[in-house]
This record gives structure tokens, sequence and C-alpha cells, in this order.
């Protein structure tokens, strides 16, 4: 039996609760919808009509749940109309002083029920704040030394226990108030003078990458980095390719309560027999899959057909704008460099003549957008709206179409990955320019980054040195020769497949593409 570590404090909210008390006295929930519908486009062609996908409530997902609540057996002596709260959480742990290493891990739930056009107005106060996650306290350290014979816990070890203390936040969450409403339900008397018997349903969970393999139980930067299918990670440049579309399909994960044999013997392996939590017997049954050895807090939601990878939704701003688009316009900046530093020069001169529109569409421009200073992602966006006249004509004719025919499809892409309403046109349009930025970035790596041999900015220069700095300090050794060793690698610095440093390989070249997570 391992030992057992208490983290206090965990401050947490009945989801049950919360329900009833916004349903029956919230003002918002007079305009929530209990009934779905489809919404369809009537076209003039053959085709006829199309569906229209805007709110969660016009859903397939939402409607699909809708009949099966409805077919389903009642409850004995019960004749209520019966409703489904679309339930969708959202967490972000956030540092939240300018000084300090204050943090904070907030937890929040919307309605589903609720149009997302007031969702998103602050003002509306649709955010239900339902925990605050606790981190693992550094004292785990001083348990672990005690029953450890004075050695502390590995790397290994700690983000183990990160993971488990996550998981059973979220068990205590979903405790058997909620696991009883969510199959027997809830009688609320609604705001709207009408008694239902309501049964939340969880539709998804907004979260940032490493965040998002946190909750499906899967390792960040592992062998198959997608919570949704078993693409290889050096097969991810393949974007958009036939190839690359059928091997998803045909690679989809499995469901989570497919994995638990697996899961159950890799924690057997390390509770019962005493093996480290990276040792091989545990790699070997854990990493094909990219699994770790937690059981998933939401698995106990499996026998009513949950899935909680299949929840987790895409994350446009950490995923693209301050993903895939942050790492394409860096290295446009590397390359202007390469080519010609005053080219920087220029693209920063034309970016401060590019004047504001609106207050909050096109902010106005840092004075040196290119050193990317302080910026976020609404200014990485509106850097992407704008670049392509101010970048026109600073790399040769050749290159300079190259690169404008990419920064369009990026551009266009991302305006249709971020429309609020879709129809069933518009999503196809949306595959076939995720094949087209596909095939542009795998151009753009062929000529135009074959012909230059950059190397880091300036800014990342520095940005190195202080922390090759802090590294060797920590190692004993003085922070001028730290110095020395960050000025030594100044020649010739290459981004690695995962975005690591390689000192061993002197230019950067095209390999930054392979460091990007389409």
């Amino acid at each position: 039996m391992a030992p057992s570590f208490t983290v206090p404090n965990f401050h947490h909210k009945s989801i049950c609760a919360e329900i009833v008390a916004t349903l029956s006295s919230d003002p918002a929930a007079r305009d929530f919808v209990y009934d779905p519908f489809l919404i369809e486009h009537e076209q003039d062609d053959p085709a006829g009509s199309e569906h229209v996908h805007g709110e969660l409530y016009n859903s397939p997902a939402f409607i699909q749940e809708d009949l099966r609540l409805q077919n389903s057996p009642r409850e004995p002596g019960c004749d209520l109309p019966r409703a489904i709260a679309a339930l969708m959480f959202w967490s972000d742990a956030t540092v939240v002083s300018q000084f300090g290493n204050q943090k904070a891990w907030p937890g929040y739930m919307y309605f589903g029920n609720q149009s997302k056009y007031t969702r998103a107005r602050p003002s509306a106060r649709a955010a239900h704040h339902i925990a605050y996650f606790v981190e693992l306290p550094d004292s785990v350290q001083d348990f672990i030394r005690a029953i450890n014979g004075g050695k502390p816990g590995s790397a290994q070890l700690l983000t183990h226990c990160r993971r488990e203390l996550f998981h059973a936040e979220w068990a205590c969450i979903l405790d058997e108030e909620f696991l009883h409403a969510y199959e027997h339900g809830i009688v609320v008397d609604c705001i709207d003078g009408v008694r239902r018997r309501i049964y939340p349903r969880i539709f998804t969970y907004s979260a940032d990458y490493p965040e998002k393999m946190l909750l499906a139980t899967l390792r960040d930067k592992g062998r198959c980095p997608c919570p949704r299918c078993l693409t290889d990670f050096n097969n991810i440049g393949q974007l958009g390719t036939p190839e690359d579309q059928e091997k998803r399909r045909s690679n989809a994960r499995v469901a989570m309560s497919e994995e638990d044999a697996i899961v159950t013997e890799a924690r057997e392996i390390i509770y019962d027999n005493g093996y480290v939590v990276n040792s091989d017997r545990v790699e070997a049954l854990l990493r094909p899959q990219s699994l770790v050895p937690t059981r998933n807090a939401f698995s106990c939601l499996a026998r009513f057909g949950f899935d909680m990878r299949k929840a987790l939704v895409v994350d446009q701003l950490h995923e693209f704008e301050l993903g895939v688009w942050k790492a394409i316009f860096a290295h446009l900046v590397r390359i202007l460099e390469a080519a010609d530093t005053e080219t920087v020069y220029e693209l920063n001169k034309r970016f401060r003549q590019v004047p504001a529109f609106a207050w909050s569409t096109i902010r106005r421009f840092a004075s040196n957008v290119c050193e990317m200073k302080r910026m976020a992602a609404r200014d990485f966006e509106d850097v992407l709206q704008c670049i392509i006249p101010c970048f026109e004509g600073l790399l040769p004719e050749a290159h300079n179409d190259t690169v404008l025919t990419l920064l369009f499809v990026a551009a266009y892409w991302h305006a249709l990955a971020k429309m609020r309403m879709h129809t069933d046109t518009s999503l196809r349009l949306l595959d076939d320019a995720t094949a087209v930025l596909g095939h542009e970035l795998r151009r753009f790596v062929a000529t135009t980054c074959q012909a230059f041999h950059t190397r880091e900015t300036q800014a990342e220069y520095d940005a190195r040195k202080r922390a090759e700095i802090r590294r060797q300090a920590g190692t004993q050794t003085s922070s001028s020769a730290g110095e020395q060793a960050a000025v030594a690698l100044r020649s010739g610095h290459r981004l690695a497949v995962q975005g690591r440093p390689s000192p061993a390989t002197p230019e950067l070249g095209p390999s930054w593409a392979r460091s990007l997570r389409v």
C-alpha cells in the first residue's frame, strides 16, 4: 500500500447546487433553451438545405443526447418534463501578480442552454466559479524524503503526483450527488415557472494544450500528441494529405474505458511491485499510446457514454495564435535578418504606419513588432490580419510569392476557424483550407527555408543567454561562465523537432517547421 499525502484547502462548489440555484433564481435562465432544434439554410441548388451550426443547443450532439434522454425509461411515478443542463467547463492556471509567483487555478462552468452571444458578454456573469484547483505543494518533497531515506522525489514522480492530485480534485467535484443526478435527474422549479427534471450532461471542456493532456490522462510531448488519434509526432508535418486524414480515421483512440486494463496493470507494477513511475516495464505498457499511470476522474461517467477526450475542444488562442502562427512569424523574422537586417527595420516601420481600426478590432502596433515583446494573442492575431501588405516586397520575388501565399492561406484558415456560425459548406471549406495550409507550410520549408541560413534573433539570443546564466548559477557555475557558454552558442542555434535547442547544429534552416504542432 502506497503512503498517502493530504493536500489541504481545496475549495469547490457542488455542481448540482449550482445548477439548481441558476435554473431557479438567475434571471438569465428565463432565456435558456431546453428543447433543442435544428437550423437549416435553404439553398436554390438541387442539393437542398444544409445544417447551420452556431449554438450548442442546436448541435447534433445536444439533439442526440436529448433524444436518448426522452426515449429512456422515466423515473417511477414522475411525469415531469425532462430536460438537459448542458455543462461546459473551462480552467486555466495563471499567475496573478506582476511580482512574485502567486498563482491561481480557477475552474468555471457555463451552461450551453444559454446563447453564446450572451455568454460572451462579461456583464452577463455567465461564468459560474466552481473550484480553485490546488497545485502540488513544495512540502511534498519533505514527505517523500521522510519515507525514502532522505532522497528527494524525481521529476517524473512529482509529475505523476501532480496528475494524481488534479484528478483527485475532479473526483471530489464529480461526487455521488452529481453521479446520481446524471442518472436520475434533479427536480427543479425553473425560473420560467415550469417544474422540470433536469439531467446534467457534460459537453465541452476548454483548456490549453498541457492542461488538455492532463485532463485526457495523456503525456505532454509524448509519442502521440493528439488526444483523439494515435498519429505519431514525427508525422504531424503531413497535415492535410489524404494519407494523414486516413491515418487519423483509422488510428482513432479507443474509449478510455478500453484502456483501463493497461493503466491498471501499470499501476500494479508501480504500487504493488515497487517500480518507479518511469521504469522500463511501465514505459513499455504506456509509451506506445502516450498513456500515463493515472486513473481518469471522468471515467466514472463512461457507463453513460461520456468520453472526456471527445469533449476537449480546440483552443485557437493557445494552439494557433500563440502556437503555429507565432512560430511562423518568428521564423519569418529570422529569414529577414538572414537576408538583410534593414528589411527587419522596414517591416517594423510599415507596421507602425498601419492605422488602428475601431478601438478593439485592430490596435496600434508596437514600435518594434519583430521583437515580439509583451505581445498577447490578440496582438498576434492583429499581426496576421495586417501582415500581407507590410511584408510584400521584402524578399526576392520567388520567395516573396511563396511567403505571401502562405500568409494569405494562414489568414484565410484563421478567419474560417474563428467564425461564430458555420454551415456544412463552410465546414467543408475549412477542411479544404486545412489541407492547403499544410501544403503551403511544406512548400515554404522546401523552398524559402532552404534558401536562407537562419539563426536566432537578437531577442531570442538575449533570452537564452539569461536562461543559461540562471541554469549555470544553479549548478554551482559562475555567472560569467554561464554567459560565456551562452555566447559560444550564439554562432549557431537550431530548433530541434520538439522545439528545444540543439547546439550541435549550426543554423536553424528548415527544421523549424517540425516544431509546429499543427
